[in-house]
């Protein structure tokens, strides 16, 4: 287990049995939330490497001449 996690069920386990509960109560009805927003960060940092490189192949196609001003009549 990470060592965060351990800590933290130790500090759980150091509350009184109501607190802990009171805890465990909040931890349930928020875990789907927690995880999914965790999942989202790791897709944002992947995808943040993605976009990068799409930049990059945009900066690269404009420095050769590959883009074209976007003419709106000829759509």
């Amino acid at each position: 287990m990470v060592r965060q996690a351990e800590d933290i069920i130790r500090k759980i386990d150091s509350l009184s049995d109501a607190d802990q509960v009171l805890v465990a109560s909040y931890l349930s009805s928020h875990f789907e939330e927690i995880v999914d927003d965790a999942r989202w960060q790791e897709s944002f940092s992947r995808s943040k490497t993605l976009f990068e490189k799409m930049g990059e192949e945009v900066d690269a196609a404009i420095r050769g001449g590959d883009v074209a001003p976007l003419n709106l009549e000829e759509l």
